[in-house]
């Protein structure tokens, strides 16, 4: 296993079950599926993906950790991409709508964080805390929104024409002792999941 440094971002699709039970073809469904990966594909080229059902993990590999000063920098770019995933996923929904004749009001969580990950070269597999931890700080982004490691992101770049507004909150994760700082989009602010 090669240890390497990378930014590591999980998406996961909310109340997809929901919205499942309600469809009359799996081939819509797959349709469905197959046209939100190819979007994220087509957003983060590049970056090594790997879809999970209705969500995926994405593993930006850095060659070394960057400094604090390029953090930023690091972090617009993520969610720039974000932004037009989230821009192309509406319209993936709305598309599905008109076809199908079912409300598709379905939105995406969003984690991310950095530090060093383990590759297996042979498998183009990811493991390490840090994946774990953008499980975990995607499944905070509720109802939909994004959550930001804010130990790994200290300072948020100017956010100019992206459509996201942030907070500084903490949080007891799962499996932690102490509260961990995050950045948290509005609507993930204003939901009950997360203390202020």
């Amino acid at each position: 296993m090669q240890p390497t440094h990378a930014i590591v971002i999980f998406v996961d699709v909310r109340s997809m079950t929901q919205w499942m039970s309600g469809i009359a073809s799996v081939d819509m469904l797959d349709d469905f599926l197959t046209s939100f990966y190819a979007l994220i594909r087509t957003q983060f080229v590049g970056v090594h993906f790997k879809g999970l059902g209705d969500g995926a993990v994405l593993v930006q590999c850095e060659p070394v950790p960057p400094h604090r000063s390029a953090t930023e920098a690091l972090l617009l770019q993520v969610l720039s991409r974000v932004a037009a995933v989230e821009q192309g996923f509406a319209s993936i929904c709305h598309t599905v709508e008109l076809h199908s004749g079912h409300s598709t009001r379905l939105r995406l969580g969003w984690g991310i964080t950095r530090g060093m990950v383990h590759v297996l070269a042979q498998q183009q597999e990811f493991l390490g805390m840090v994946i774990n931890e953008a499980s975990r700080l995607c499944s905070l982004a509720r109802p939909y929104g994004v959550v930001i490691d804010r130990e790994d992101f200290p300072s948020l770049p100017l956010l100019s024409g992206l459509p996201f507004t942030f907070k500084a909150t903490t949080r007891l994760l799962d499996g932690m002792s102490v509260r961990m700082p995050f950045w948290v989009s509005q609507s993930v602010h204003h939901s009950k999941g997360v203390d202020l």
